[in-house]
């Protein structure tokens, strides 16, 4: 039986199915047994560890408090904490640990487990009655009870314990098996399921490569032979395939593919004959429908009678060919050649010689406007076809002078004529004497003025030119004017270019010397305010000092501002690309201009998308410029209500050359005092604010915007602001970052004791931000903008049964206020238990933290709200995690950071060495002073420092010359660490410091830190 070649295909298909769906249902029940494997692991082992491991840890802290209080007659948090451990935590402990065990497979570990339960209970009882006996410190005096106390605690309590905890091993050591036993089980599972895969993936290749050669042999080779056919038969070459005579499709079509090349051969002799002007050749259609037979029969017919016009079109489009081609490589002339007048040679020569005339001449005009006047039109450029030669002349010609040639070319017209129909004068006499029988002239136009004209001369012929040459000549002229034209302007801005580059050094030069010569005062006022800031003051000196050094950094910022400004103006910033965390620079900077707002009582709030990758790459540096800029203008100019930062994705993620990118949008939103709709095209514009009054009223230079688009742009993003007057503005700023770790920064564990949530604040957008982070942990969370409204809720959570498991309330509200929200809340004696309580403050926790304590409040947070800080606090809550909260507020000072070393200083200006000597002396660092570079070379011959801090700037030889000169000294003076100390603060300066052998740079003003951090990394590493 013959089985066609489409239900072969079928049954392949079919085979290729079958085992694909055998290969399903081995991986499916495979997969349901490792996961019930796993299962078992991580929800009944790895617990009852975990669980046992608790266990452990709780007898050891009753043991802890026990010992404590009996010996080192400890503070009372532990006998509460004790006592807390006593009546709830172990109680909450056995049932997690009852619960797990009642799963375990070996009924022996239960037993176990029982007796420990019992023996800890005993010693539990013991604790409580030495507890007892010693209630209170008084106690302590009777030497009997404490005596009593000791006695048990050594022959009770540590025994029991040390035997308990023994047991819990070996009942933690069982579990361990079992998680072993279970582990090597799923292993073992994965691995049969991977060598099935990998048999049955083999095996279907296999097959499929079987099938495939299969399918190869009874289709694609006779496929192949007819595709070679069809292409020889579009290359015009007729045969026919040998192929068996078999009945299935393939052999069908082979037959009707030679056939086709039977048939086409007849009509290819037709064409063939007529294509060699054999018009009587007889050829008849191979049928009615035979389109290609009846098409050649037309052509033959239309071949016979417009040959000979064909033969005069070739000709005409001969000449034109030929003139196109000399004006192609005319133009290709004029605009590859640099030199104006060779191009213009050259390229006339090739137009006179293809176009068969005698003579190509240029004039120029060089009078004013279109009138030629008789010493007007210089002949610059002539070639002479008969010699072949090109002549650079330049002369006063006396040939065009008629009135019609004037007109017409300065009309942007042709000038053509027979010299036999000229009028009598000069040019015909000319032009006779030179046996010039034609002439045409066109007109060169540059700048839309005319600047001269090209002429041609024939002295064969009277000779008409056609329309086609006048077009194509007119081109050329155009293409001519164009070039000169271009030469111009290249030269016009060679000049300008010039001219700006020297206007823009003179700007940078001004700039980078007025940056020193403003940090060098500077540099006197922060340094010396910031040494005296570490000694003892009187309060009111440490304001004013404080004062001192705000203003002095604010001026210091003005100062930047405008340096920025002037790199980015002379396209000298540049931008950097490094890894770092968008929250944690968002959160920094706001918690540097929080003060700002909390001065003028601002609510702020930061709300930063959970769902956000962890890390990016960009430039930070930058990016934390433009956002200090947009968040203290927001805090500047709101003189109430709120400020709110948002940070969300926009758009969708995309994949650019294998690498992440995402459009992020950081946007700052005020309650201030807006900006009117015709002031907001100028707000980025520089030194320009909304109005008038506002540097009186609020301050700044009127650059920070200004600096903050630009910084915007030349990181390829956007900076845009909507606003309302007297309602306030959003300004937004766009960026596309390169993702480096698209994991959450934060993933949130699960909080089982933690259900539900109440928040408490008058402000819709914190409640709102609130709301969708327990959102995000999946927490329901329940919100009310008041404490009259709060403590209804609590009231129907209370007669309901099921209370809230945390509250969180502000602190500063009107009408009841957090505190006695608190207050109202103790006074309720509820009858569940308490929720925890956390206040959010926007002022200062310790002002009112003893008070808040008092009544109850477990912990503060402060606005705007962090979500790892919240995180943190939940965790330590629910998951009892510990946590530091007292952080030390350590005032900065300067330290005795190296051992007592010697350290040169070469500074000419008085002031600044007499700070940075005070500043090292203070650090305990013996100082040799020098007034130069050449003071410095001259010491370095009797003394010997361990480190140099070099200024630039000075007299009689600079810091570069003096670092040169130190870097050829022999011995190991040239290996001696220099450090530049310069307020010259471009970037191009510290590269120039570094290229001369100096290995640190510190700009001026200096902060105590960096030079610290100097004398630490060179003194202490040499």
């Amino acid at each position: 039986m013959k089985i066609s070649i489409r239900h072969r295909i079928y049954w392949s298909f079919f085979f290729l199915i079958c085992l694909f769906a055998v290969s399903g249902i081995v991986t499916l029940v495979t997969l349901n047994r490792i996961q019930h494997q796993s299962s078992r692991l991580s929800q009944v082992i790895d617990p009852s560890i975990q669980s046992l491991d608790d266990f452990k840890r709780l007898m050891l802290e009753s043991k802890m408090y026990t010992t404590n209080w009996v010996f080192l007659r400890y503070k009372q948090e532990d006998k509460d904490l004790l006592k807390q451990l006593h009546e709830k935590d172990y109680g909450m402990l056995k049932e997690k640990i009852s619960k797990l065990a009642a799963q375990w497979k070996i009924a022996a570990g239960r037993d176990s487990l029982l007796s420990v339960y019992k023996g800890f209970e005993e010693l539990l009882e013991i604790e409580k009655a030495i507890m007892t006996s010693l209630n209170d410190f008084e106690s302590y005096d009777d030497p009997v009870l404490k005596l009593d106390a000791e006695s048990k605690i050594e022959d009770e309590v540590l025994p029991r314990t040390a035997f308990l905890i023994m047991a819990l091993n070996t009942l933690k050591e069982h579990e361990r098996t079992m998680r072993r036993v279970e582990t090597e089980k799923l292993e073992k599972s994965s691995q049969n399921l991977r060598k099935f895969i990998f048999v049955l993936a083999l095996t279907i290749v296999i097959v499929g490569l079987l099938l495939s050669i299969y399918m190869t042999r009874i289709i694609i080779a006779p496929i192949n032979k007819i595709r070679t056919m069809i292409n020889d038969l579009g290359k015009g070459k007729l045969r026919t395939i040998q192929q068996p005579c078999n009945q299935d499709e393939m052999s069908e079509m082979i037959r009707s593919v030679n056939n086709l090349s039977a048939k086409l051969e007849v009509t290819t002799q037709f064409a063939h004959e007529t294509g060699m002007r054999n018009f009587t050749v007889p050829y008849q259609p191979l049928s009615d429908e035979d389109a290609l037979g009846k098409a050649l029969l037309s052509m033959r017919d239309n071949l016979r009678t417009s040959e000979k016009e064909l033969l005069q079109i070739t000709k005409d489009l001969n000449v034109k060919d030929h003139l196109l081609q000399a004006v192609a490589l005319a133009t290709h002339e004029l605009i590859s050649n640099a030199d104006l007048e060779s191009a213009i040679g050259k390229s006339i020569r090739e137009i006179g010689q293809n176009m068969h005339i005698n003579a190509v001449h240029v004039f120029k005009n060089d009078g004013s406007g279109p009138k030629l006047n008789s010493n007007d039109p210089r002949l610059i450029i002539r070639w002479n076809g008969t010699h072949d030669r090109i002549d650079y002349i330049n002369v006063p010609q006396y040939l065009l002078n008629s009135i019609d040639a004037v007109q017409k070319l300065s009309r942007n017209e042709i000038y053509s004529s027979h010299v036999s129909k000229l009028e009598e004068g000069p040019l015909r006499k000319f032009l006779e004497e030179g046996k010039i029988l034609s002439i045409i002239s066109l007109p060169i136009f540059v700048m839309n003025e005319f600047w001269g004209f090209i002429g041609f001369s024939d002295s064969e012929s009277e000779r008409d030119w056609s329309e086609t040459e006048l077009s194509i000549l007119k081109s050329f002229a155009a293409t001519l004017g164009s070039a000169i034209e271009r030469t111009q302007m290249e030269q016009n801005l060679i000049s300008t270019k010039d001219k700006a580059e020297a206007a823009s050094r003179a700007k940078s030069d001004f700039m980078a010397n007025m940056s020193h010569e403003l940090r060098t005062p500077m540099n006197g006022i922060i340094g010396f305010t910031d040494l005296v800031l570490t000694t003892d003051l009187q309060k009111s000196q440490r304001d004013y000092l404080k004062h001192v050094s705000k203003s002095a950094y604010s001026l210091l910022n003005i100062i930047n501002d405008i340096l920025d400004f002037s790199k980015i103006e002379a396209g000298k910033l540049v931008i950097d690309n490094t890894n770092f965390k968008l929250n944690e620079l968002i959160e920094e900077t706001i918690d540097i201009l929080s003060i700002k707002a909390q001065e003028k009582k601002l609510e702020l709030v930061c709300d930063i998308d959970p769902t956000l990758p962890s890390q990016f790459n960009g430039d930070p540096v930058r990016m934390k410029q433009v956002f200090t800029n947009l968040l203290g203008n927001a805090i500047k100019f709101t003189g109430e209500g709120d400020i709110s930062v948002h940070v969300k994705q926009e758009g969708n993620t995309q994949v650019i050359d294998g690498e992440h990118y995402m459009e992020l949008v950081v946007s700052v939103t005020d309650t201030g005092i807006g900006i009117p709709t015709e002031k907001l095209g100028t707000i980025f514009e520089s030194f320009t604010q909304a109005d008038n009054s506002t540097t009186r009223n609020y301050g700044g230079t009127g650059l920070g915007l200004t600096i903050s688009k630009k910084l915007a742009e030349l990181m390829g993003g956007t900076l845009t602001v909507t606003s309302e007057q007297n309602v306030g503005s959003t300004f937004s700023l766009r960026l596309r970052l390169k993702v480096v770790d698209c994991r959450p920064r934060i993933n949130f564990t699960t909080k089982p004791h933690l259900k539900e949530v109440l928040i408490v604040d008058d402000n819709d957008t914190n409640c709102r931000l609130m709301r969708g982070i327990f959102e995000y942990l999946k927490i329901p969370a329940q919100i009310c903008y008041s404490g009259e409204e709060a403590l209804k809720l609590i009231q129907e959570k209370e007669a309901s049964g099921a209370m809230y498991d945390l509250i969180i309330t502000d602190h500063q509200m009107p009408g009841m206020d957090g505190i006695t929200l608190v207050k109202e809340i103790k006074k309720k004696n509820l009858r569940q238990a308490e929720p925890f309580i956390l206040m959010l403050s926007s002022l200062e926790k310790t002002l009112f933290q003893q008070e808040a304590e008092t009544i109850g409040i477990n912990k503060f947070l402060s606005k705007p709200v962090k979500l790892q800080e919240l995180d943190n606090v939940l965790s330590a809550i629910f998951e009892k995690r510990l946590e530091n909260d007292n952080q030390a507020n350590v005032m900065p000072t300067v330290g005795n950071g190296v051992d007592m070393k010697r350290v040169m200083v070469v500074e000419d200006e008085p002031v600044n060495m007499m700070l940075i000597s005070e500043v090292l002396r203070r650090m305990g660092v013996e100082v040799i002073k020098a007034g130069s570079g050449k003071e410095a070379l001259e010491a370095l011959e009797d003394q010997s420092p361990s480190l140099i801090f070099m200024d630039i700037n000075m007299p009689e030889m600079d810091g570069y010359t003096a670092t040169q000169l130190i870097r050829k000294l022999p011995g190991y003076k040239r290996d001696i660490p220099v450090i530049a100390l310069t307020a010259d603060a471009m970037k191009e300066d510290r590269e120039r410091c570094l290229a001369v052998g100096m290995n640190h740079y510190i700009s001026k003003p200096f902060k105590l830190e960096e030079i610290e951090f100097a004398l630490k990394t060179y003194l202490l590493a040499g």
